[in-house]
């Protein structure tokens, strides 16, 4: 919403949505049950005026159950009418769901093509505190420049200081004179001891915000002053995620050091865990998936030693206070995926990604994400024990990969690459399960008069994918034609 608007616009926005011209409440509302499901997301409703707002309320209270209604302000007091939280008709999505995790920092960064450690991530989620605007400059700085994601924090500030302290001064016009005062004395480097203006500050979203210890002043400010953010200890940030190898040979590293696991089992269990959905498994499961043919009390014991001595090889990196963060036991025994970051999980999370970027038909984005999957994966190595579950994971990961290279060679052949979408299809060739959804390659053998001018121009690309693809329908007289057709010598036949 725009700043000023009012009762008509907003109706107007819930009019489209309906597909309906008519403007009473009333009559939006009846037309509203007519729609499909959908989501009804209003941008900066703290901008709308009171009588707009209250009206919002009421849609709230009326739309039929398949619209949800989506709004975002700055200010949770943007909203007066608590009941609709209490009252279980609305929730409320405050900063700490909106900020990036070590795992979500990681997928960005591969989708994007820039390097990171542990260590990269480490420093730019205690310099952010996972901010959405700072995190995807750093990212984006490190992107453009071709460089890793280690400093990209302090290149980004550098460079972004005087738009970023625009941004603040922006929200800070529509905040009132004494709310204005206090946030450019904080961005100054000056300390505030009022609690109850902090407070107020953090209820009104202007970059305080509430922590453990109380309420503290958002590390970002510093940036519009070009210093340092002030060091503040804060459970996760100050942590190093902990960073699994499931692809290969199973590797656990907290920042740049390795776990010294002190029992193969251990580590077979972080591993189970770690493949799992949530990263999270009942006592009673581990306890028959890893020790089935012993007695319940015995098993008990034996989850027990594992789980100390899986505690203590943490411990031993970030001290006992920490391995919660990380690891923990109670009904449920679990890792935290917000700070164990696997590849596995990096894996799918860019498979989402690319298919619901391949089903909008956006090549570049699927190509990015199919292509961040496919550098991240491996056969996975199964254990000797749990090799059931593991077993199944990895010929659903596999069929996965091989998804992902059809997906890769039929949209690079769209985009108009063809050697590299033949390099894919190649390798899709060679796990002889080719997928029906790269039948465009064949279509445009078989029928050439509907054939983009530039296949043309690539005929030997072209039928060598179709060749490779479809030894089975392309036979005979046209095999020969298609094969007589190719010149060999430039062919790149090299796997991508």
């Amino acid at each position: 919403m725009t700043p000023g608007d009012g009762v008509p616009a907003l109706r107007a926005t819930f009019a489209a949505v309906a597909r309906t011209t008519l403007s009473g409440y009333d009559e939006i509302v009846n037309a509203l049950e007519d729609v499909e499901p959908c989501d009804v997301v209003l941008d900066e409703i703290d901008v709308a005026d009171t009588p707009a707002l209250e009206e919002l309320v009421a849609f709230v209270h009326d739309v039929p159950a398949h619209v949800a209604i989506i709004a975002i302000a700055r200010s949770r007091e943007t909203i007066a009418d608590g009941r609709l939280f209490t009252g279980g008709l609305a929730a409320l999505c405050d900063e700490e769901k909106l900020t990036f995790t070590p795992a979500e920092i990681a997928q960005l960064a591969e989708a994007l093509g820039v390097s990171y450690s542990g260590s990269d991530i480490t420093r730019l989620l205690d310099a952010s505190e996972g901010w959405a605007v700072v995190v995807s400059g750093a990212i984006r700085e490190a992107a453009s420049t071709n460089t890793s994601l280690g400093g990209a924090h302090e290149r980004w500030r550098r460079t972004g200081a005087r738009s970023f302290a625009g941004f603040i001064e922006a929200e800070l016009s529509r905040a009132d004179a004494c709310d204005r005062d206090a946030v450019r004395r904080l961005m100054s480097g000056a300390t505030l001891d009022d609690p109850a203006t902090l407070q107020r500050l953090a209820a009104r979203g202007l970059f305080v915000r509430e922590t453990a210890e109380g309420f503290e002043p958002s590390r970002a400010l510093a940036i519009t002053r070009g210093g340092r953010a002030p060091r503040i200890d804060r459970a996760v940030n100050a942590l190093a995620p902990m960073t699994l190898r499931l692809f290969g040979r199973f590797e656990a590293r907290i920042g740049e050091r390795n776990v010294a696991w002190m029992r193969r089992r251990d580590q077979q269990i972080v591993q189970y865990l770690a493949l799992r959905e949530g990263g999270r498994a009942t006592r009673t499961e581990l306890q028959e998936r890893f020790w089935p043919n012993v007695d319940r009390s015995a098993a008990a014991q034996n989850l027990r030693t594992a789980c100390s001595t899986i505690r203590r090889a943490l411990a031993a990196l970030v001290g006992y206070a920490d391995v919660e963060q990380y690891f923990r036991v109670k009904y449920e025994v679990a890792l935290n995926t917000d700070l164990v970051i696997s590849d596995v999980s990096r894996f799918e999370a860019h498979l989402r990604d690319g298919a619901s970027a391949y089903d909008e038909q956006s090549y570049n984005r699927t190509i990015d994400e199919y292509t961040a999957a496919e550098r991240l994966y491996a056969p996975l190595l199964c254990g000797e024990v749990a090799d059931a579950h593991i077993a199944l994971r990895a010929r659903e990961l596999a069929a996965a990969h091989q998804l992902a290279l059809e997906r890769l060679a039929e949209t690079l052949f769209k985009r108009g690459d063809y050697a590299l979408a033949g390099r894919y299809a190649r390798r899709v060739v060679d796990m002889r399960a080719p997928n029906a959804s790269m039948t465009p390659l064949l279509g445009s053998i078989e029928h050439p008069a509907t054939r983009p001018s530039a296949v043309a121009a690539n005929e030997e690309d072209v039928a060598t994918i179709a060749i490779e693809l479809f030894p089975s329908v392309i036979v005979g007289e046209r095999r020969r034609e298609v094969r007589g057709s190719l010149r060999d010598d430039r062919v790149d036949t090299t796997a991508g």
